[in-house]
C-alpha cells in the first residue's frame, strides 16, 4: 500500500503539471485572440504567426530594439501583398493623413514643399504668398526641429505631418541655413490649398483645362475653369486627363455633371451585389463647347471614367494613347492607430457597360508619341480639329474620317 501511495504523489503532480500547461495554453491563445482583436476566427488561425514573432522576440540578436509597431505594420502590410492585387495596399498613420489631406484639396499648414538627403529634411520649395514665404524660409534651409520634436531620423512624411495643424495655429521651427547657427522661426499655420487643375486660353475661342488629379475640390474649380474661360471667348474645349491618375469618383461625376448633364456616369458592380448605376447630376445648363479629350497610358481610374463616359455618350473625341485600365473599386478603411487598408471591393464599367479593368478606354483618335520630343503632337492634333470645326457632336462617318487623316498625318 505505500508502494501504491508512493506511485500516486507523482502522478498527480503530472496531472498538475499537465493541466497548468494547458491552462497557459488556454490563456495565450486567449491573449492572442484579444491582440488579434474580435475579429480573429480561432487560435489556430495565427499559431505560425506567433510561433515565428516569439522566435524574434527571444533569439533574434540587433543592436538595436526590436520594435513592435514596426513589425505590426511590416506583418499587415505583408498580408495585403499576399493577395497578389497591386491596388488593396496599407498605408501608415503619415501616409493616410497626407493622402486624406490630398484627396480633400487642402489642409492646415505653412506653405512648403520638404526634400530629404544625408544632410536631413529640408526645404525643398516654397509657396508664393504662403506663410513660409512671409516668415522668410528660403529653398535649402534644414529643419532641425518642429516644435520640440527633432526631425533626425524622422521621414520626410513624418516632417510633413509636424507641419500641418489647425488653421491659425503657431508652429516653431528650428532652422539651420548653410551651417550656420540653428534659429528658431514662428509660424502661422494657414490653409493651404492644393489646385487639382489649371487652365488658359491657348487660342481665340479654344479653352485648355489640364486636370492632374480628382479632389473633393475638383468640381468647384472645374466651374471656375469654365466660367474665366468663357469671359476670356472660349467657345471649344480641350480637356487634358494626361498622367492623372485618379482620385476622388465623386469628384469625376461632378465634372461629368458640367459636361453631359444627364445620363449614366459609371456602372458598379460589387462583391455579391447586382450591377449599380450611379448618375451624372443632372443639369438644366451644360457645357455645350465642342469637346477634345487628352489621354494617355497614365490616364487611370476616376479619370477613365470621365473619359469613356464622354466616348459613350458621343459627347466629344478622346485623343492620345489608350489608357492605363484600372477598373476597380478601393475602399479606404481606417484603423484605431490612424493607419488604413484600402481594399479592392469591386469594379466598375463605363457608362455603356465596357470594362475598363486591364483594357483600358481606347482613344477616336490614337497619336503615337514618336517625333519630336518638344512637340506636343496630341495637344496640336486637338487644337487644329477644334479650330477647323471638325469636333463637333460626333458620329462613328466624323470619327473614322478624322482616324484616316491622322494616320496619314502623324507617325
Amino acid at each position: 500500500m505505500l508502494a501504491k501511495h508512493r506511485i500516486a504523489y507523482p502522478m498527480v503532480a503530472l496531472v498538475l503539471v499537465v493541466a497548468m500547461f494547458c491552462g497557459g495554453l488556454a490563456l495565450g491563445w486567449e491573449a492572442d485572440r484579444r491582440r488579434l482583436g474580435r475579429f480573429s476566427r480561432g487560435p489556430e488561425d495565427f499559431g505560425l504567426f506567433w510561433e515565428a514573432w516569439d522566435r524574434l522576440e527571444r533569439m533574434f540578436w540587433s543592436p538595436a530594439e526590436l520594435h513592435a509597431e514596426r513589425m505590426t505594420y511590416g506583418a499587415t502590410r505583408g498580408m495585403l501583398q499576399a493577395l497578389g492585387d497591386p491596388y488593396t495596399s496599407f498605408f501608415e498613420p503619415a501616409e493616410h493623413q497626407l493622402n486624406a489631406d490630398r484627396l480633400r484639396g487642402e489642409f492646415g499648414g505653412i506653405g512648403v514643399q520638404l526634400g530629404g538627403d544625408r544632410t536631413g529634411v529640408f526645404v525643398a520649395s516654397v509657396f508664393p504668398d504662403s506663410p513660409a514665404e512671409a516668415a522668410g524660409l528660403l529653398v535649402g534651409d534644414i529643419l532641425v526641429a518642429v516644435g520640440r520634436e527633432a526631425t533626425a531620423g524622422l521621414a520626410v512624411d513624418d516632417v510633413r505631418l509636424l507641419l500641418r495643424g489647425p488653421v491659425g495655429s503657431v508652429v516653431e521651427l528650428t532652422l539651420e541655413r548653410h551651417g550656420g547657427r540653428p534659429v528658431t522661426v514662428p509660424i502661422q499655420r494657414q490653409e493651404i490649398e492644393i489646385p487639382s487643375l489649371e487652365w488658359e486660353l491657348l487660342q481665340p475661342k479654344v479653352g485648355y483645362v489640364q486636370l492632374r488629379f480628382f479632389s473633393d475640390r475638383t468640381p468647384k474649380e472645374f466651374a471656375q475653369a469654365l466660367r474665366s474661360l468663357s469671359t476670356e471667348g472660349a467657345s471649344a474645349l480641350i480637356l487634358d486627363l494626361r498622367g492623372n491618375g485618379g482620385g476622388v469618383v465623386e469628384a469625376a461625376v461632378g465634372v461629368l455633371g458640367e459636361l453631359l448633364g444627364k445620363g449614366i456616369a459609371y456602372r458598379e458592380v460589387a462583391k455579391g451585389e447586382a450591377e449599380t448605376r450611379y448618375p451624372v447630376p443632372f443639369r438644366t445648363e451644360v457645357l455645350s463647347w465642342p469637346l477634345a479629350v487628352l489621354v494617355d497610358a497614365g490616364t487611370a481610374s476616376s479619370a477613365e471614367i470621365v473619359a469613356a463616359a464622354v466616348r459613350d455618350n458621343g459627347r466629344g473625341l478622346l485623343y492620345g494613347q489608350t489608357t492605363f485600365g484600372k477598373g476597380s473599386v478601393q475602399a479606404v478603411f481606417p484603423l484605431e492607430d490612424g493607419s488604413s487598408v484600402h481594399l479592392t471591393v469591386g469594379r466598375w464599367l463605363s457608362s455603356d457597360g465596357h470594362a475598363i479593368e486591364d483594357l483600358g478606354v481606347v482613344p477616336d483618335i490614337p497619336i503615337g508619341i514618336d517625333g519630336d520630343p518638344n512637340e506636343d503632337q496630341v495637344l496640336q492634333a486637338a487644337l487644329s480639329d477644334l479650330q477647323s470645326g471638325l469636333v463637333q457632336q460626333p458620329s462613328p462617318v466624323t470619327i473614322a474620317l478624322l482616324c484616316n487623316m491622322k494616320a496619314m498625318s502623324v507617325k
